[in-house]
């Protein structure tokens, strides 16, 4: 039955469900949910797990019946709202099982209190990803709600985190949570996660640790998962196959039957998950410092360029603002980036097909040498190199027009479909009103520009056609639009 307890702190309300087990048990789970989610998202296992332990679920502020007060809350308040939670019930000791942030939440509160933790169980949990391109997708997230609604992010976010269709109970249950969900809050704990250091955290977590993941997640990739386990001393690395993000709506008996033989390893001291003076445990412990120090030791620099809008440039997170616009510097870096390595016989013929082989020669010196100083400036000296026949990049390069342009020029588009929806809406403004590439007038450029506007336009008239067909006219019409603004 929802019980309600109130903090003092902005007048919270946390509603909350505190279940007894027919089993005699000193063992407490607590069930932290994921991002837009509420306590209910637990259902398919909870009864199963109430069989050996006693089970608190609870609403996070702004979710399910817990409403969102006067302020947002800070990582340190919701850690706070759990303890004091858990003190009211008189639980001294418990396991925590989150999801999405839920497992966020479980590291951050592990590392603040952990007397009071015995072993934590992260689902599905988000810890690494590029700074500016997750600002980026938090953005397109706002985008589609001040475009089209709320609705239009829901049907955004299901597909990516179950595997189940809109006739399910599970497609019910995840739609009606995050229907109800404060958005100001969803978006909140989006930038707390984006924010927080969780190399640090996960560093410093000292208790039994089982990280699991979903092989079908596109939300957050196993390999996420399986990185963050390698950062944590005492962890296991568990992946759900046939599984998307929500592990337990997906595979259930398989989610449980790991969760539990965890449970119960890591409480039977003569089956404990790592035994430091046992020889093979301490060869994976090694493998694991290896794998971590040389994953987060990479020489290669990272380059993160946006064109679509303002123009920006980031190496290795660090902002480099001045000096682009000289000497094609921009255009000849977007260039190597969709080639990495070019003749310069191809590159003249690209930039410069209409002068005579000298002046185009001395053309592309000119702005190669400037491009090379750039970077030598900012201390890569080597990024970009070249010899008699060959231009070459030697760097990780990420840019949001390559990105665009993969997906618009994909021919499959059962498989594509996704991508392109998101692309259209993320995209559609900043195409139509010609506010990319800007400064860009070289002939590859502007093949590329022309390029890039045709594919938005005929894409857009194949999904207006698509969800006609399918019956959705909302849909259909929303995309009749962008192609028909796109002809304009």
């Amino acid at each position: 039955m929802n019980q309600i307890f109130n903090i003092d702190r902005n007048h919270t309300t946390i509603h909350f469900d505190y279940f007894h087990s027919i089993k005699e048990t000193k063992e407490t789970l607590i069930l932290l949910h994921g991002n837009g989610l509420d306590s209910k998202s637990w259902y398919t296992i909870k009864d199963e797990l109430l069989e050996h332990y006693d089970i608190l679920m609870y609403d996070f502020p702004g979710y399910g019946k817990s409403p969102l007060k006067a302020s947002l809350p800070s990582w340190e308040e919701l850690c706070e709202d759990l303890k004091l939670l858990t003190e009211s019930l008189g639980i001294q000791a418990f396991h925590l099982i989150g999801h999405d942030v839920g497992g966020n939440l479980a590291i951050l509160f592990a590392n603040r209190y952990p007397e009071f933790v015995t072993t934590i169980c992260m689902i599905s949990t988000p810890c690494f990803f590029p700074i500016v391109e997750i600002r980026k997708y938090i953005a397109f997230r706002k985008n589609l709600v001040n475009e089209f609604g709320k609705e239009k992010l829901i049907e955004h976010l299901i597909p990516k985190i179950i595997l189940q269709d809109e006739t399910k109970q599970a497609w019910k249950i995840i739609h009606r949570g995050l229907e109800i969900c404060a958005l100001d809050m969803h978006f909140h704990l989006c930038h707390l996660v984006s924010e927080t250091d969780w190399i640090s955290e996960l560093k410093n977590l000292k208790i039994p640790t089982q990280v699991m993941s979903g092989e079908k997640d596109s939300l957050f990739t196993p390999y996420i998962s399986m990185v963050a386990s390698g950062f944590i001393e005492n962890s296991e690395y568990i992946n759900i196959l046939d599984a998307s993000n929500m592990v337990f709506i997906d595979k259930p008996q398989e989610t449980l039957r790991y969760i539990q033989r965890f449970l119960i390893k890591s409480q039977n001291p003569t089956t404990v998950l790592f035994e430091p003076h046992d020889e093979l445990q301490q060869i994976h412990r090694k493998m694991k410092e290896k794998f971590t120090n040389s994953l987060f030791s990479n020489d290669i620099p990272s380059i993160t360029f946006n064109l679509l809008g303002e123009f920006s440039l980031h190496i290795n997170e660090s902002k480099i603002e001045k000096g682009w616009n000289k000497r094609l510097a921009k255009n000849l870096l977007l260039y190597l980036t969709f080639y990495r390595k070019v003749s310069r016989e191809q590159l003249l013929e690209d930039f410069w097909p209409d002068k005579n082989l000298v002046n185009a020669q001395n053309q592309l010196r000119v702005s190669l040498n400037y491009l090379k100083s750039l970077f030598a400036e900012y201390n890569y000296p080597d990024v970009v190199t070249s010899d008699r026949e060959y231009i070459s990049i030697h760097a990780t390069c990420n840019s949001d027009i390559y990105d665009l342009y993969r997906i618009l020029m994909n021919e499959s588009f059962e498989e594509n479909r996704v991508h392109l929806e998101t692309a259209l809406f993320r995209y559609f403004v900043v195409i139509y009103d010609n506010h990319y590439l800007m400064g860009f007038s070289d002939e590859w450029s502007v093949r590329l520009k022309h390029n890039i506007a045709n594919r938005m336009q005929y894409w857009a008239e194949r999904l207006s056609e698509y969800y006609e067909i399918h019956g959705n006219l909302r849909t259909a019409a929303s995309f009749r639009e962008i192609h028909n603004r796109l002809m304009d």
